[in-house]
């Protein structure tokens, strides 16, 4: 690749041009010779790539992937939400919205989201985090009948839609199709963050593996480090690094003991 910027203020000076040839700076100056494609900075600032060490990568891949309901201040500007975000899918797949609350519609149950999305599968999670209310469509796909203390039941027995604290639960009988992470690469490239740390400690072989995969394809340009609460591997080809957790405070000599911390190659 290369690729010249033009008129770009470096540590205070304006006017300046810098080229690139692969993935190293070639040359900075005034007037540059032409080479390969060409960016106008328009006098902007050229600063180091930003570097975000606390990100739960697959969870705002899910939040993009969702409807959002926090501005949502009627059952009628549910209704239409809710049914536009259904007509965007094929019949019969996942919907999923976040951000509701009691103030938009009153308190939700499989009936009142059956009449706003009958066609599909609606999970809608309550602004606390600690609630989801899912349709009859839903509950079948993830065998509510037969679901634990979390899936609150009415007097009868029969699933009202509503499931508390159940995340791990509910996780585990959704399909297997985790949401695209290359909408979040592109939008954190245009943030201008080049590196992040994913903080998930849940994070495991399978999780890492995707996103090494990612990062491999394009799809998260991003440098990644991982943080995880068990043992993982960094890959050869260093797609990402693995943080270590840091070791216990000494008590033997009163004095804390420093963790190394591997860090991904550089590619500049």
């Amino acid at each position: 690749m290369r690729l010249t910027l033009r008129n770009v203020e470096l540590e205070g000076q304006p006017g300046l041009d810098v080229r690139i040839d692969g993935e190293r700076i070639a040359a900075i100056g005034r007037r540059l010779e032409s080479s390969g494609e060409e960016i106008d900075g328009r006098g902007g600032a050229l600063i180091p790539g930003l570097a975000d060490h606390h990100f739960h990568l697959f969870a705002l891949a899910a939040q993009a992937d969702s409807e959002a309901l926090d501005d949502v201040t009627s059952a009628a500007a549910l209704r239409t939400r809710l049914e536009a975000a259904a007509a965007r899918r094929p019949t019969g797949a996942w919907v999923r919205a976040t951000g509701y609350h009691e103030r938009m519609a009153g308190d939700l149950t499989r009936e009142a989201l059956d009449a706003l999305a009958p066609a599909h599968l609606l999970r809608v999670q309550h602004q606390t985090g600690a609630l989801w209310v899912l349709n009859s469509q839903a509950l079948a796909a993830v065998d509510a009948d037969q679901g634990p203390a979390c899936v609150e039941r009415d007097a009868e027995g029969r699933p009202t839609g509503r499931i508390w604290r159940g995340d791990d639960w509910l996780l585990r009988r959704l399909p297997p199709a985790p949401p695209a992470l290359a909408p979040i690469g592109r939008r954190l490239a245009a943030y201008g963050i080049t590196s992040v740390t994913d903080a998930s400690v849940t994070t495991d072989a399978v999780a890492a593996a995707r996103l090494a995969s990612a990062h491999r394809a394009g799809e998260l340009p991003q440098r990644l480090t991982l943080m995880n609460g068990g043992e993982l591997a960094a890959p050869t080809d260093a797609a990402f690094a693995r943080r270590s957790t840091p070791p216990a405070p000494s008590t033997a000599t009163g004095s804390n003991t420093a963790a190394s911390f591997p860090l991904r190659r550089s590619r500049s």
